[in-house]
C-alpha cells in the first residue's frame, strides 16, 4: 500500500510526503503518510497505562486533531536537544505539535511546548476555530491565528480530559489521592461552565453530561442518564441487563450517544430511542471514547481484538488486531474499517476531519490519511 502510481509518487517527493492509493474502491483509500521521526520523533520511555492494568490504549491521549479547517493537528513527545555538557540529568521534554493540510499533507507550521510528562498532553479542536493545547500540567488556548486567549495551571495527580462532539465543551477530571473534581469547561476561554459534584460524568454535549452507573437494587442492570447544566436535573434514558460491562456511554453529536457493552455497541438519542447497534467479536476492548466529526454526520471508534489470557489464572490478555470503524449516523451503519497495522505499541490515535471526508490515524509516529466516500 505504500507504493503509489507515477504521478502520485511526484506528488509525494514534492511535498515530502509517502502517498499510498488503494488497490480497489472496495477499500479505503490511503491519500498521505508520514512518519513523524523527521520531525524528532523518539518512542515513549514508557507504555502508556504501564504500571496501572490497562490495554495500552485505553484512554487514549488526544495527540491527532482536525482543525475547523480541516488541518490535521498530530502531537508528540520528544527531549529536547541540549548543547550542554553531559550530565546525569535527562534533557527536559517538549509536546511538539505539526499542522498538515488534511487534503494532501502539505506541511503548514510547527510549534512545540515545555512539558514534564510523556503521556498527559493533547489537542482540542473547535468549530469555532480555537485550539487547546494541554502541555502536562498547563491547559492553553488559541484563536485561529494562533494568539493566546487564555491559560491555566492544573493541580492535579492525574489529569482526564473529553471533549464534547463540536469541541465547544471540555469535560475536565481533576484526579487527587483524595477526590476528583469534575468540570465543564468552555474551549473559547478556559471558563467554567458547571462544576459537578458527585456525579462521574462520561462524556459531555452541548449542555448535558451522560452518566453511566449499576442499578443499585439490581448489580446486573446497567442504566443511563442525561444530566442538565443548567438545572442539574437528571433523567434516566436507558436501562437493561448486561452481565460483563460498565457501559460507557459517550456524545457523537448534541443529541445521540455511543453506548458500548463488549462485545455490543448501540447509538441512541438522548430521550433513549435506540437507533442501530452493532456487534464486534467475543473477545474485544473498545475505545471508551469515540471520535466524531464536528458536523455530527459520523463518528470513528477504535475496537482491539485479545487473545490469550486467564481470569482463573489472573493472566492479563494480549491485543491481536486493532481496527478503526467509521459509523454514518444518517445511513445508521458502518460505512469503512481500516486495520492498523503494524499493532501499535506505544502511541495511537485516530481522528475525523469536520465534515467526515478524511480519517487519520496515528501509529507509533506514522500518521496515516485515508479517504472517506
Amino acid at each position: 500500500m505504500r507504493h503509489g502510481w507515477l504521478f502520485a509518487l511526484a506528488l509525494c517527493g514534492l511535498i515530502s510526503v509517502e502517498c499510498a492509493l488503494a488497490a480497489s474502491d472496495s477499500h479505503p483509500r490511503s491519500i498521505w503518510e508520514v512518519d513523524l521521526r523527521k520531525f524528532g520523533y523518539e518512542k515513549p520511555a514508557k507504555r502508556w497505562g504501564e504500571g496501572r492494568g490497562e490495554y495500552p490504549w485505553l484512554w487514549l491521549p488526544r495527540y491527532l486533531s482536525f482543525t475547523a479547517s480541516n488541518a490535521v493537528a498530530v502531537g508528540f513527545v520528544a527531549r529536547e536537544e541540549t548543547h550542554s555538557l553531559p550530565t546525569r540529568e535527562q534533557p527536559p521534554l517538549a509536546f511538539h505539535v505539526v499542522f498538515f493540510a488534511g487534503r494532501n499533507g502539505r506541511i503548514l507550521q510547527a510549534k512545540k511546548w515545555p512539558t514534564t510528562e510523556w503521556y498527559e498532553n493533547a489537542l482540542f479542536a473547535s468549530s469555532s476555530g480555537s485550539l487547546v493545547v494541554q502541555a502536562g500540567k498547563a491547559l492553553l488556548v488559541y484563536s485561529s491565528d494562533f494568539k493566546l486567549v487564555a491559560q491555566r495551571r492544573l493541580a492535579a495527580e492525574r489529569i482526564v480530559i473529553e471533549p464534547s462532539p463540536a469541541g465547544e465543551s471540555l469535560l475536565l477530571r481533576l484526579i487527587s489521592s483524595r477526590n476528583i473534581q469534575t468540570e465543564v469547561i468552555r474551549t473559547s476561554d478556559l471558563s467554567l461552565r458547571a462544576a459537578l459534584t458527585g456525579s462521574s460524568a462520561d462524556s459531555v454535549g452541548n449542555g448535558a453530561v451522560v452518566i453511566s452507573r449499576n442499578a443499585h437494587a439490581k448489580p446486573l442492570v446497567r442504566q443511563l442518564f442525561i444530566q442538565e447544566l443548567s438545572t442539574k436535573r437528571v433523567n434516566l434514558i436507558y436501562e437493561g441487563r448486561h452481565k460483563k460491562c460498565a457501559m460507557d456511554a459517550s456524545f457523537v453529536t448534541p443529541t445521540s450517544l455511543y453506548a458500548s457493552c463488549e462485545p455490543e455497541a448501540f447509538v441512541l438519542t438522548t430521550t433513549g430511542e435506540v437507533l442501530f447497534k452493532d456487534k464486534y467479536g467475543k473477545r474485544v476492548s473498545i475505545d471508551r471514547d469515540p471520535r466524531p466529526a464536528m458536523s455530527g454526520q459520523r463518528f470513528a471508534v477504535a475496537i482491539t481484538t485479545l487473545k490469550g489470557g486467564s481470569e482463573i489464572l489472573d493472566l492479563p490478555s494480549h491485543a491481536e488486531r486493532t481496527s478503526v470503524i467509521v459509523y454514518d449516523l444518517a445511513s445508521r451503519s458502518r460505512i469503512i474499517e481500516v486495520e492498523v497495522e503494524p499493532l501499535p505499541e506505544t502511541t495511537f490515535d485516530y481522528a475525523l476531519s469536520t465534515d467526515g471526508t478524511l480519517l487519520a490515524v496515528l501509529a507509533d509516529g506514522v500518521i496515516t490519511v485515508y479517504g472517506i466516500p
